[in-house]
């Protein structure tokens, strides 16, 4: 069963409680959030008045607990807020003799949900955002009101019986239990399990596509393998004549048992679906031949430059490259009608030092946009039209679709990564000359450099500083997606600098960055 009360317009404001944005929420576990969400909960139940601002998670933002009302019996259809909740819950306790929570010890429950669930996101009523947090089988509904800037409890959905109940009746079938030999007492942790993602996980293994010996003649299995549709797999270069005639040898010999199975294919997703062979381009071009429809795999999650040790390996391979780059670009400029446009000498050293750190391990081989180019295009349709061309070019490892989906700012692009002869990866661009000028002129490159400065203030700041500094940081940002927007060819000018903050207009007409503020 479901249920919600109202929506984020539809609440009454008056005798809200006036102490709201506190800066320690910030700093509070999951456990302490709760304690402090039911301490205001309660506050809201005896004064009978709104708490703004109530919790905080980094990942959802402001909820606010606003009183409401209950509504009209008998259903309580049109309740609002806490005191809805309560009365809706109450009534359908009494439709369904299963349920036996009462409404007002619901909505305790609702908050630990928010401050200890896993969160899923999706469009609300008339496009109002809307978050589902989700704990223990209990699902907290939570509407953002964009007056107010905060989200609203207004609702639940609840799993009948409880996620723990329904596991624990269905953990002896057999076809499930049986088949879960990859997960040690795996029958207690699905039973255990605390939410739907944890589950999730545990279903990830039972169902993933078994890679034992008996799989594949050509190839061993691995913890990590998994089989794959051939048709999925890219070959990384042209085969040499000879040497498939050795690959087609040694998987005959592997058949008979005359010769060793070999590994898995090392193969990257490209972001188109489809997924490029690092190594094993041979044995994928003998799969074809023999009409076999799968192979099996090994998905490396990161894309490495080859040879690449320090930053001086890095460099001194990027420079190899050049001549590389210009003909690889010059190419598919007289191919697609674009403009050739390769960044003036190489990527600074010092932001390459930076973008290393980023990397879980700090490895300087992560860094691929040390030799970076950018085929400009008048329209988006003609960017789309080249990058269907290009995509299939072997030299193209990775493909983000940035007109899918932007950056935090807006901006939209389409961005490869692209293999030259001497293994060097470099990064190519696809994008329209308007979307380059919202980025590095005008206004937009304002909000872009001061964004990069809110950045580190943000990782650092505590408290009100913190508070202050994420605000500005998502306020910029929603205006910058709204200028990207703007300039868009064929989009109309719906949200343009008339409808700015004037405060905003001000700072970012001035010459000066955020160190002068």
């Amino acid at each position: 069963m479901s249920a919600t009360s109202g929506t984020g317009k539809d609440f009454v404001l008056e005798n809200t409680n006036p102490g709201h944005g506190d800066a320690n929420l910030l700093r509070m576990s999951s456990s302490e959030l709760a304690f402090t969400g039911k301490e205001r909960l309660e506050w809201v139940i005896k004064t009978k008045t709104n708490y703004m601002n109530a919790m905080y998670r980094s990942d959802i933002g402001w909820i606010s607990f606003i009183w409401g009302s209950p509504g009209k019996s008998p259903s309580f259809a049109h309740s609002k807020g806490i005191s809805g909740i309560i009365a809706r819950k109450n009534w359908l306790n009494k439709e369904d003799s299963s349920s036996d929570v009462k409404g007002i010890d619901f909505v305790y429950e609702l908050v630990e949900a928010i401050a200890k669930g896993s969160i899923r996101r999706k469009t609300g009523p008339l496009g109002y955002k809307q978050i589902e947090v989700k704990y223990k089988g209990i699902i907290a509904v939570l509407l953002w009101h964009r007056g107010r800037r905060t989200f609203y409890l207004t609702g639940w959905d609840d799993t009948k019986g409880g996620l723990k109940d329904i596991l624990e009746s269905a953990k002896n079938i057999s076809p499930i239990t049986e088949s879960a030999n990859d997960v040690s007492n795996w029958e207690r942790a699905i039973v255990e399990a605390e939410g739907m993602d944890d589950v999730s996980n545990l279903f990830k293994v039972l169902f993933r596509v078994p890679t034992d010996e008996k799989a594949s003649p050509y190839f061993k299995a691995t913890e990590r393998s998994i089989v794959m549709p051939i048709d999925k797999l890219v070959a990384r270069e042209a085969v040499n004549p000879k040497s498939l005639e050795n690959a087609h040898s040694r998987m005959k010999k592997a058949v008979s048992g005359e010769g060793e199975k070999r590994k898995p294919l090392s193969v990257f997703a490209m972001g188109n679906g489809k997924y490029k062979a690092l190594d094993g381009n041979t044995t994928l071009q003998a799969l074809k031949d023999l009409g076999e429809g799968k192979a099996i795999v090994e998905i490396k999650k990161t894309l490495l430059q080859s040879g690449v040790k320090t930053i001086d390996d890095l460099y001194s391979q990027a420079e190899e490259a050049v001549p590389f780059f210009k003909a690889f670009m010059e190419k598919w400029a007289g191919k697609t009608g674009g403009k050739v446009s390769i960044r003036p000498g190489l990527k600074d050293k010092d932001r390459v030092s930076v973008k290393a750190k980023e990397d879980k391990y700090q490895r300087i081989s992560t860094v691929k946009d040390v030799l970076a180019g950018t085929l400009i295009f008048d329209t988006v349709q003609e960017v789309s039209a080249a990058l269907r061309m290009i995509e299939a070019d072997p030299s193209v490892y990775r493909i983000k679709n940035r007109y899918e989906n932007p950056l935090k700012e807006g901006y939209r692009d389409i961005l490869m990564n692209v293999v030259m002869p001497n293994g060097h990866v470099c990064e190519l661009q696809l994008n329209t000359q308007t979307m380059i000028d919202v980025k590095e002129t005008g206004v937009g490159h304002k909000i872009h450099e001061i964004l990069r400065q809110l950045d580190p203030i943000i990782e650092e700041a505590s408290g009100e500083a913190l508070l202050v500094a994420r605000g500005a940081f998502e306020e910029l940002a929603d205006i910058s997606g709204r200028l990207t927007m703007m300039l868009l060819p064929g989009l109309p000018p719906i949200h343009g600098p008339s409808h700015l903050p004037v405060l905003w207009l001000r700072i970012l007409k001035s010459p000066r960055t955020l160190t002068g503020f």
